[in-house]
């Protein structure tokens, strides 16, 4: 139980409340990714890196993890094999606890890569993340999608509800 680790044992607590910071930083050559678990602390031998998800399971809750336990790695100059990966599901209450090993790790930084270089893509200058033309993001037509859409007041001025 956490309510029972010693203080001394909490390696980091996340502060950013989703901000980041340099302290969340870390290089995936040749790009810097962000990771910010929300709590690590060292337990049983291990440092264990844990993520609370308050919805349901998605497909890309273990990679997420497992870019933390990169992080993790990094941050505190860890082997693979002593840190242990911890999804919480809030809702459910379902716990998932994983190792995390060399193979974990490179597939965690092949993700970054590749995710990382199909957003670059989009950039026109990517080493000052200056975005492409707004010609080059064409607009969605779906009633469906533009609901869920973040971005309603750029493309319509107003949010989805109001054009339906």
């Amino acid at each position: 139980s956490l309510l029972a680790l010693d203080p001394e044992n909490y390696l980091w607590i996340d502060p950013a409340a989703e901000k980041f910071s340099e302290e969340t930083c870390f290089d995936v050559p040749p790009f810097q990714a962000i990771a910010s678990p929300d709590l690590v602390y060292r337990e049983g031998g291990k440092v264990v890196v844990l993520d609370w998800k308050t919805g349901r399971k998605s497909e890309d809750d273990p990679i997420q993890l497992a870019a933390a336990g990169v992080w993790a790695r990094r941050r505190w100059k860890l082997p693979e094999s002593a840190i242990q990966l911890e999804l919480v599901y809030l809702a459910s209450g379902e716990t998932e606890e994983t190792a995390f090993d060399a193979e974990r790790a490179a597939r965690a930084e092949e993700t970054i890569r590749r995710d990382m270089a199909e957003m670059a893509a989009f950039l026109r200058d990517p080493g000052r993340n200056i975005p492409l033309d707004e010609e080059s993001f064409p607009r969605h037509h779906s009633h469906g999608f533009c609901r869920r859409c973040e971005f309603q007041q750029i493309c319509f001025g107003e949010t989805a509800e109001t054009y339906d």
